[in-house]
């Protein structure tokens, strides 16, 4: 799941780990602070690694998909390789659910797939999604109950919805809308899932970030389209720290951007570029409990580690 705390420990774990931090971009480079600095870059394989997602445990272990590798691969915080964790074809997206079991999927694998901190897989936790579903989003909650971000290719047109998996069955949560084929490259659609029950994705057709409540079959939303600050251009992924505060892969924009649980605008991070503290379609977005955010940057083939001060 993804946790942040308060500035006094993000400050002393950087202290402590004797990482020099430069302060990155701020929505482009606008030179105004930004609420958290670059830590460092950690390149992902080669030149098609296609890192599309990034999670962290408690031990602050990164755990990254990388689609063009059909690898989940394990870093370290300081970015040492601790090996290719799982084989899976071509992951798009994953995330913790309870005893931080990592939940998985695949638009060509037909299951959410589950494995420990181990590797080893746990079928008895695994559901066969639906016939003609692609799934491109998880999240699961403390109950462990599974949330999909999925397109059903049998409806006509093809439709995008929120699907709800419990007891080895998915069913209609919530209707997206006719969709189009998504682009190899543009496929993580994340989700988050926060300590009330509230789930957060991405609405691609209206450059949102939609929050429902499953209890009171209800939503609302965060971000509108645009460029300027708190507006979003094809947010591809969400991440809910404990707080409620609300981190956005904003892609379209390359930057990440921050709300408060209330949808206010917060800050940006990063911008358009290469050099460090910048973005090329970022696609994932995670935060841990000591106020670190990490980034999976897709497009510069790297991820990135910043901390909020």
């Amino acid at each position: 799941m993804k946790v942040a705390s308060h500035r006094a420990q993000a400050l002393l774990a950087a202290i402590a780990s004797a990482i020099i931090i430069v302060l990155s971009g701020c929505g482009g480079g606008d030179g105004e602070p930004s609420g958290a600095r670059f830590v460092r870059s950690i390149p992902i394989g080669g030149p098609d690694a296609r890192p599309l997602d990034v999670i962290i445990d408690s031990n602050r272990t990164l755990y990254v998909l990388a689609a063009g590798s059909w690898q989940v691969k394990k870093y370290t915080i300081t970015g040492a390789l601790l090996g290719d964790f799982i084989d899976f074809l071509q992951p798009t997206a994953a995330n913790f659910g309870p005893n931080q079991d990592i939940y998985l999927v695949s638009p060509d694998v037909g299951r959410v797939a589950v494995f420990d901190l181990a590797g080893q897989r746990k079928a008895e936790l695994e559901t066969a999604l639906p016939s003609g579903t692609r799934a491109y989003g998880v999240a699961a909650d403390a109950a462990g109950q599974v949330y999909l971000w999925a397109v059903d290719e049998l409806a006509s047109p093809m439709a995008w919805n929120i699907l709800l998996c419990t007891g080895g069955t998915c069913s209609l949560l919530v209707s997206g809308g006719p969709t189009t084929p998504i682009p190899t490259g543009e496929q993580q659609r994340g989700m988050a899932v926060d300590r009330e029950g509230n789930i957060y994705y991405p609405d691609p057709n209206n450059d949102r970030i939609v929050v429902f409540d499953p209890l009171a079959q209800q939503g609302w939303t965060i971000g509108s389209p645009g460029s300027a600050p708190g507006e979003l251009n094809e947010p591809h992924d969400v991440a809910v720290d404990l707080r409620g505060d609300i981190y956005v892969a904003d892609s379209g924009n390359d930057r990440i951007q921050k709300f408060s649980r209330e949808g206010e605008f917060l800050f940006t991070v990063g911008g358009p570029g290469t050099a460090d503290g910048q973005f090329q379609s970022p696609q994932g977005v995670a935060v841990d409990s000591l106020g670190f955010i990490v980034v999976a940057d897709t497009g510069n083939n790297r991820v990135q580690v910043f901390v909020e001060f």
